[in-house]
């Protein structure tokens, strides 16, 4: 009926596999930029881009990181360029790849099988060119990293130890009494509370459906310690982007940064394309020398050159999101400044610790199946 049928057994996901414009059209050549997002072959991105694609023989797939997380992540990319010599993604997995099941009934992928690898790279490498950055854009800056471990408060701390080891937070009030309490049910829901409480305290509300919600809160070790820093003169004149998964967390900060009378910028779910791009157009402009913006919201075609600074305050599990993030300020535009500075706001002896651990082994892994 939407698509101006009269049949009302048909429905919308029906309609999806008709005959649209672009598979009338009898492409010879086909590009298909950030293919990454095209990594799950049951995703109706991935389903629509293979459907328009149709029978063209000449493809190239684009992208900055080809692996987010194993080398798994290749097989849907390389069933794109070539679907006659990567047919089936399971019997794949089965010659090349050294899996095992984790303690949750999943599969692990551990990578490339050891007697596979000739045969493996034989396969890919006609297929691959990597070009790095640094040979692309010779020009851009130096990327300078540092790390600033980060205490907790006394109150942040508690909370934090109650749900490493009861997986149970008893909240308590600004007069100290005890109120609501977050509970985790599962090892994955305590996995995201620890990563929430590291950054800052929590506060329970009710949302639009009136179910109870967990929210970020003051205190937050992570905004004191920025916001102490810029008062001691730590970024000087610099113009600095400002990076969170969490958009509570950027909140919060916006907040301290409002009292403080400090002009900045924001990029997150919350704010329309029109606001977004006026704080973009401000921030490389110079007219505010602070920007924040959450991962996901801030993390492609945002472009953030003016900044010498990327302080994270917090870091995504995903190779791709991270690196997308950096991407932000090191890039096309950024040689106006002699080196670019990463801060990395790490609180200490906490789950943090694992991501790090976490992105730099899928570092590791992006770099074995890729190569330069």
């Amino acid at each position: 009926m939407d698509c101006k049928g009269h049949d009302s057994r048909i429905t919308p996901a029906r309609c999806e596999v008709h005959q649209r414009e672009l598979n009338e059209i009898d492409f010879k050549s086909v590009i298909a930029d950030e293919i990454h997002r095209s990594k799950d072959p049951k995703s109706k991105q991935t389903r629509a881009l293979w459907a328009a694609t149709g029978d063209a023989d000449i493809r190239f797939a684009l992208t900055g990181t080809p692996i987010a997380k194993d080398v798994v992540d290749l097989w849907p990319i390389l069933h794109w360029i070539a679907p006659h010599e990567w047919p089936s993604k399971t019997k794949w997995i089965d010659r090349m790849i050294d899996t095992m099941i984790n303690a949750f009934g999943g599969m692990m992928v551990i990578g490339v099988k050891p007697h596979m690898e000739q045969e493996f790279y034989a396969a890919i490498n006609p297929r691959m060119r990597r070009m790095l950055k640094s040979r692309v854009l010779p020009w851009l800056p130096e990327v300078i990293n540092e790390r600033r471990d980060v205490e907790m408060g006394a109150k942040q701390a508690k909370a934090y130890k109650q749900m490493l080891d009861h997986m149970i937070v008893l909240l308590e009030k600004e007069d100290g009494v005890i109120g609501d309490s977050v509970v985790a049910p599962n090892p994955l829901t305590q996995t995201l509370r620890l990563l929430q409480l590291a950054s800052s305290y929590a506060d329970v509300v009710l949302d639009d459906s009136g179910q109870e919600k967990v929210i970020l809160s003051d205190p937050s070790c992570k905004v004191d310690a920025l916001m102490d820093d810029m008062k001691n003169g730590d970024f000087g004149d610099d113009s600095v982007a400002v990076c969170a998964v969490s958009r509570q967390l950027i909140e919060i900060l916006s907040a301290r940064l409002t009292k403080e009378g400090i002009e900045h910028g924001l990029i997150t779910g919350a704010q329309d394309q029109d606001e977004r791009q006026k704080a973009i157009d401000d921030f490389q402009a110079g007219r505010t020398k602070w920007i924040l913006f959450t991962a996901q919201a801030g993390g492609v075609g945002v472009t953030l050159t003016t900044a010498r600074r990327l302080v994270m305050l917090q870091r995504p599990w995903s190779l791709v999101d991270h690196k997308q993030a950096l991407d932000r300020v090191h890039r096309i535009g950024s040689e106006i400044h002699d080196s670019v500075i990463i801060t990395d706001y790490v609180t200490e002896n906490t789950i943090e610790e694992r991501v790090i651990q976490a992105l730099d082994t899928k570092a590791d892994n992006f770099e074995q199946i890729v190569r330069d």
